[in-house]
């Protein structure tokens, strides 16, 4: 399996870009590890992740962040096509209290998406587009960060009906039991149906941006959540080059 590490600190990424080759006596762990993680900063009413054996499949990839040897976060993220549109979805990322605002959501982002573009033995090709569901603003910022154009566009106000439209199809794959409003890409029961709430909301330092969470009466009920999707910028990600990747 390949491992990334972090040249700078003691962090490992352990990477399975396909989550069918975890091995099987290892998925229950892992899951209930993720959810130990989730835990230390969301109230949760039961397992999130414990017991999901479908995102073993061939078209989810799982990532875990170790720090001398230990579990401190995980990423698990799914790919599909709608039409033409090939999506990459994160569909949970997160980190220990200890060890987040250390740069490791951008890090993990950048590893995920670059592998994807690049191991072409993946199949399907690149991803054209990269989809989201979040309540935290440095979350929405780190992700659209990387996108030519996205929905909804909170900085702008611009309204891309074509990326409306594919958000609206994905969403209804990915969460078909939620609610979604569109063009404000609301989502106000996003973490009611998997019984999740944040202990503390998160806050963004550029205050513009932390006012479109902290501020958006959409978002006043701690269930509701923004779903977002966007273009990706291929240039953002030249070709994984000394990112210290191995074989364990």
């Amino acid at each position: 399996m390949p491992v990334a590490k972090h040249e700078k600190t003691a962090y490992q990424f352990t990477m399975y870009a396909r989550a069918d080759e975890v091995p099987a006596d290892r998925r229950s762990a892992m899951l209930a590890q993720c959810d130990e993680i989730l835990g230390a900063s969301w109230h949760m009413t039961g397992p999130v992740w414990a017991g999901r054996q479908s995102v073993f499949g061939e078209n989810y990839g799982i990532v875990l962040v170790l720090c001398e040897d230990e579990p401190v976060g995980f990423s698990i993220y799914q790919r599909l096509t709608v039409d033409d549109s090939r999506v990459l979805y994160r569909a949970g990322t997160h980190f220990l209290p200890a060890h987040q605002d250390r740069g490791l959501y951008s890090r993990l982002r950048d590893l995920i998406i670059s592998t994807e573009l690049y191991e072409t033995e993946l199949g399907g090709g690149p991803p054209t587009h990269y989809a989201w569901r979040t309540r935290n603003p440095i979350v929405w910022a780190t992700n659209a960060r990387v996108c030519r154009s996205v929905v909804p566009s909170l900085l702008d106000g611009a309204v891309d009906s074509r990326l409306v439209e594919l958000a609206r199809r994905v969403a209804d794959i990915l969460h078909p039991h939620n609610a979604l409003e569109v063009p404000s890409m609301i989502m106000p029961d996003a973490y009611r149906t998997v019984g999740l709430a944040y202990k503390a909301q998160p806050r963004h330092r550029d205050p513009r941006i932390d006012a479109l969470f902290a501020g958006n009466p959409a978002l006043a009920d701690p269930s509701a959540a923004i779903f977002s999707l966007g273009e990706l910028d291929h240039q953002h990600f030249p070709v994984m080059i000394g990112m210290g990747t191995g074989t364990e």
